[in-house]
C-alpha cells in the first residue's frame, strides 16, 4: 500500500470510492464535496492510499485546525490497517506543527 498526498488525477477514483462509501455519510452532496476535494488537494490536505493503482482509502484533514475532516475505505480493503496509515501520515505533519506553551 501507497500513502501520499492525493492529486488531481486521483479525484475520480476518490468519487468512485465516495460512491461506495456514502450511505455512510448521510446529507453528503456530492457536488460540494468534489468541489471542496479540489481545494483540499491543492492545499496538500487529501491524502490517498492505493494499492495496485487503485484508490482504496482517503482522507482529509486541516493543517490549520489539525482535525480531521473525512475518512473512507474500500469496503474489500477494510480492517487492513489502511485507516490508521492514513491517520499516522497525517499525524506526522500535525506533530511537526505542534508549538508547547513554555
Amino acid at each position: 500500500m501507497e500513502i501520499r498526498f492525493a492529486q488531481s488525477n486521483d479525484i475520480d477514483g476518490w468519487m468512485k470510492l465516495l460512491e461506495l462509501v456514502k450511505e455512510n455519510f448521510p446529507g453528503l452532496d456530492m457536488d460540494e464535496y468534489k468541489k471542496g476535494l479540489s481545494t483540499r488537494i491543492l492545499e496538500q490536505g487529501a491524502l490517498a492510499a492505493k494499492e495496485n493503482d487503485i484508490l482504496i482509502g482517503s482522507l482529509l484533514f486541516s493543517r490549520e485546525s489539525k482535525e480531521l475532516e473525512f475518512l473512507a475505505v474500500h469496503p474489500q480493503y477494510r480492517r487492513l490497517g489502511t485507516a490508521t496509515a492514513l491517520i499516522r501520515y497525517m499525524f506526522a505533519f500535525f506533530l511537526k506543527a505542534v508549538v508547547l506553551p513554555l
